[in-house]
């Protein structure tokens, strides 16, 4: 007498044990990525106060993220600092002044749960913060993605390296002491279906050089870790062993060490000089613009009761006609902020005042300005509901220069032919 199953009875089991087995791994996959998720942030408590040096706060009032700016006097660059795993705000300090020392303004930022960001820290949380620091550089700072350098040291390796991927036009990835990914560190091999910050895949579809500084006597991430991840930048990349340096003193020891210290200001500097080209080609760029003949003319605007009168002329070259006659020309270029397709014109100096006066013009159907004064605002403080932002609709008190552009230009042509 035959025993065995049958056939069906057989496919019926086994499609029974893959269904348990599925729901065992997804079980044990979520018990792991709470584990995994608890290991890798630790907030020090209790946080710190308001009066922390330095303190802004980044982002949106329900979603604010914490954040320490430390400017260096002139800097056209900026290194946004993400820090390790038990360590907020109150520990950045030293580190935003070495790069201030080199040149580099820097701003440092805190996950979520830490000090006064609120929030539960997870790796897709820990990124919505990471960008919401980046776009404080960019849109509140003035600073372009080219000139920012991305440093991220141990678990803040991982918010830089994403970051580096969203933004490939930025200048540089400066990693120190990374891991190939968090759960690795532990396993060596990806054994889970998640995988949190995964440096080692992320790297290679990044643009900037990068440059991995790492101690040779880490014992919580291993150098091999951060030897791995400069490989995966190809010739982009460049590993860098700091003798001696643990894990916890790899910052302090890089900039202590003569040789370590000389290749990161060789790094960024050279950065700085491929900022400086990108720089004066978008320069050349705006000098070469002009405006259309809808976008020349004379436009009134009331600031709050005080009246603007400008003068926009066929070359981009504009005029304030009621507040400052007697200045020379500014000119107009076009600038995006906050997505928006703008024309700005700034003011160095307002005579007798020291402040810096920057319009924004936005030739849409609604006509609107936006104006900002005060001391070192730049295009980028055209912030909706920012101190010193006002706006005021604008409109056209005579015809374009259209005519008269196509006049002066008819008198060159026949000028250069004789």
């Amino acid at each position: 007498m035959n025993t065995s199953p049958s056939p069906r009875r057989r496919a019926r089991w086994f499609r029974r044990l893959a269904a348990f087995l599925a729901v065992l791994y997804a079980a044990a996959s979520g018990v792991g990525c709470a584990l995994v998720n608890a290991a890798m942030f630790h907030p020090p408590r209790p946080p710190y106060g308001s009066d922390l040096p330095g303190l802004v706060a980044m982002g949106p009032p329900d979603a604010p993220v914490a954040g320490v700016w430390s400017p260096a006097p002139g800097a056209t660059r900026a290194v946004l600092f993400s820090h390790g795993n038990a360590e907020d705000l109150r520990y950045v300090h030293g580190r935003l002044d070495a790069f201030n020392r080199l040149g580099l303004s820097a701003l440092a930022w805190d996950y979520p749960g830490y000090g006064r960001t609120p929030g539960k820290p997870t790796e897709k949380t820990v990124y919505a913060a990471a960008e919401t620091a980046f776009r404080h550089l960019v849109e509140e700072r003035g600073f372009t993605a080219s000139n920012i350098v991305l440093c991220g040291y141990s678990i803040g390796s991982g918010p830089a390296c994403w970051l580096a991927e969203k933004h490939p036009d930025v200048g540089a990835l400066l990693l120190l002491a990374p891991f190939k990914s968090a759960v690795r560190v532990v396993t060596g091999i990806r054994i889970l279906p998640f995988d949190p910050f995964p440096n080692l895949a992320r790297v290679p579809r990044t643009r900037c050089p990068v440059l991995v500084l790492h101690g040779t006597a880490d014992r919580l991430i291993p150098a091999w870790h951060g030897e791995a991840v400069a490989a995966a930048a190809g010739d982009r990349g460049r590993f860098v062993p700091v003798p001696g340096a643990t894990h916890d003193t790899v910052f302090r020891a890089a900039f202590a060490d003569s040789g370590t210290a000389a290749i990161l200001r060789a790094f960024l500097a050279s950065r700085a000089e491929a900022a400086e080209v990108d720089s004066r080609a978008e320069s050349a760029e705006a000098a070469e613009w002009r405006p259309t003949p809808e976008q020349t003319g004379r436009f009134r605007f009331d600031d709050g009761g005080k009246v603007v009168v400008v003068d926009v002329d066929a070359e981009g070259l504009v005029r304030l006609l009621e507040t400052e006659p007697d200045s020379p020309p500014l000119r107009l270029r076009p600038a995006t902020i906050r997505n928006r397709d703008l024309f700005v014109v700034e003011m160095d100096d307002i005579p007798d005042t020291g402040l810096h006066w920057t319009l924004a013009l936005d030739f849409d159907a609604a006509k609107r300005a936006w104006m900002v004064v005060g001391e070192g605002e730049t295009a980028a403080d055209i912030v909706p509901g920012k101190p010193g932002y006002r706006t005021a609709a604008f409109r056209r008190i005579d015809e374009p220069h259209a005519e008269s552009a196509e006049i002066e230009s008819h008198a060159e042509s026949a000028e250069n032919a004789e």
